[in-house]
């Protein structure tokens, strides 16, 4: 899949007004925060590479935490890019804690008797 109108939002370098946008976009489709563009990059991929505002972060790890999991093309999640790009130690927090919520481990503990019911 291509770049979603979200991709192209998380991704800009421009960051006046991103957050309202965010939000539009993603009450529109919330799908979208957890989409992957041909790249294997998630928005929230595109954003930490731009974002130092804790919030916009925030926004996305809410709508599709499980997403700071998702590893791109080049075998990279979104804690490894913040790493790169040297984010603040709040914002790679936020990171750290959305990626253990939704570790195999948790899952499996909340979905691992599903079929079994």
């Amino acid at each position: 899949m291509g770049d979603l109108p979200l991709h192209h939002c998380a991704g800009s370098s421009h960051s006046v007004g991103r957050i309202d946008i965010l939000k539009t976009l993603i009450e529109a489709w919330p799908q979208g925060a957890s989409t992957q563009n041909k790249s294997g990059q998630s928005p929230l991929h595109l954003l930490v590479r731009n974002e130092t505002n804790k919030d916009a972060i925030d926004l996305l790890t809410n709508q599709g935490a499980f997403s700071v999991n998702i590893l791109n093309n080049e075998g990279r999640s979104v804690i490894d890019i913040a790493k790169e790009v040297e984010a603040s130690d709040e914002i790679i927090s936020v990171l750290e804690s959305a990626a253990e919520i939704w570790t195999k481990e948790t899952l499996a503990e909340d979905w691992g008797n599903f079929g079994s019911e």
